[in-house]
């Protein structure tokens, strides 16, 4: 009963981590997201998605490096959309 109970525990725990590279995709997505809104938000989240696909595009071209990955987009967008969400319609 203890090992089923600790391999579900550390299955979850496996789900909660957060890899490095997408951690790195929120992070800049943040940080350019937060730079550009100082000018105008809806450029900020322009210029987010454009760093995003174009990222991804770059690794597209050059898989002998780097590895294509939508979810990378995902990972890039999403932190900045919920920051305008929260900054410009909610708060």
């Amino acid at each position: 009963m203890a090992s089923i109970v600790n391999s579900s525990i550390e299955k979850i725990n496996n789900m909660l981590i957060i890899p490095h590279d997408k951690a790195l995709h929120a992070f800049y997505g943040l940080l350019v997201y937060n730079i550009v809104s100082l000018y105008d938000p809806i450029w900020a989240i322009c210029v987010v998605a454009a760093q995003a696909v174009g990222k991804e595009v770059y690794d597209y071209f050059n898989k002998e490096k780097h590895t294509p990955d939508v979810m990378d987009i995902v990972w890039t967008l999403a932190p900045a959309l919920i920051v305008f969400v929260l900054q410009y319609y909610i708060g």
